[in-house]
């Protein structure tokens, strides 16, 4: 499941922000030439479980992911770039959810890695019927 569900994340975040040139990576931020340098997503599993099953069988089983969407602070000074992240945000969360992943809403987590980068951090969960 969890393969699975990572799988779905990447290629549904790949082709939504594609056009933007928004790269989304895996537990960790690696360098691509053609990317965006200045907005980002990281995203890492954060868990699973089995909340339901009968006779020693599971009947649904899901996965945690969290999403974290970089933009650099300087982004904030202007109108358009405000404009911007708050488009993106919402772009993350309806294509998410198009996808039939529960997110969470976004929160602003300012900047966590003291890089001069803020973070809005989404909260997904993907289900599975076995």
């Amino acid at each position: 499941m969890m393969k699975e569900a990572l799988e779905l994340i990447q290629s549904t975040l790949d082709a939504t922000l594609a056009a933007k040139k928004i790269r989304s990576f895996w537990n960790n931020r690696t360098e691509t030439e053609d990317a965006n340098k200045r907005e980002y997503i990281v995203y890492s599993y954060s868990g699973g479980d089995v909340p339901d099953s009968a006779d020693d069988h599971d009947l649904v089983k899901n996965c945690s992911v969290t999403i974290k969407y970089y933009y650099e602070k300087t982004l904030t000074a202007s109108k358009s770039g405000r404009t911007s992240i708050l488009d993106t945000i919402s772009l993350i969360k309806s294509s998410l959810e198009s996808h039939d992943i529960d997110v969470s809403e976004p929160f602003d987590a300012g900047d966590i890695n003291s890089n001069g980068f803020y973070a809005v951090i989404f909260e997904c969960e993907i289900w599975s019927v076995v």
